[in-house]
């Protein structure tokens, strides 16, 4: 069943096939997860917005069409709970910053590796120092660049994810990139 194509899955998934659910589930749960939490930071709702995006796309199973891909399909469903949460968020005034940074999520997980721990010391905070850049992105900015650079779509994918023109997510991944490289350039001082 494994060797099935996500089309192929969800069509059998509406048709009840609980052994298909199970495959697409060990395929993207872990994959929404961290899409949720690249943009969201708090774990407890990440996993709760990864767990909502395969229900309801389980639930609406019979309706999907292969006018979009499966995967673009499923991240439309998960960018649609990540916008909501961030709505919720805003009038709540809640920083991204502040929820990563008291429960200690800041930093990605890192594989064990050979390198010394100056060495994953200086990696981790250059990853700080990236993530806090991305969180100071406009929404769509930040948006396309983890849909882009974690999710790996391309841009006609994303194009269908956020419901905007190619050219638009180009530009926003252009101007992200811009603001990123600038606000992660080493400050020079004077003297």
């Amino acid at each position: 069943m494994s060797d099935l194509s996500d089309e192929e899955l969800i069509a059998r998934c509406a048709g009840g096939d609980r052994s298909a659910m199970d495959v697409l589930v060990s395929r993207y749960h872990g994959k929404l997860l961290d899409f949720a939490l690249r943009h969201l930071g708090d774990r407890e709702t990440s996993a709760d917005i990864a767990q909502t995006t395969l229900v309801r796309a389980f639930q609406s199973a019979g309706t999907y069409r292969t006018k979009a891909t499966f995967k673009t399909w499923l991240y439309t469903i998960a960018f649609n709970l990540v916008r909501e949460e961030f709505r919720t968020r805003s009038r709540r005034k809640e920083s991204l910053l502040s929820v990563l940074e008291d429960r200690g999520e800041l930093a990605p997980q890192e594989p064990a590796d050979d390198r010394s721990p100056e060495d994953l010391a200086i990696g981790r905070i250059a990853s700080q120092a990236l993530w806090r850049a991305v969180d100071e992105l406009p929404e769509q900015h930040r948006s396309a660049v983890i849909l882009r650079f974690r999710v790996g779509l391309n841009y006609r994918e994303i194009s269908v994810v956020m419901g905007a023109p190619s050219g638009t997510v180009k530009s926003w991944v252009h101007y992200a990139l811009k603001a990123l490289r600038k606000s992660l350039e080493p400050t020079k001082c004077e003297g």
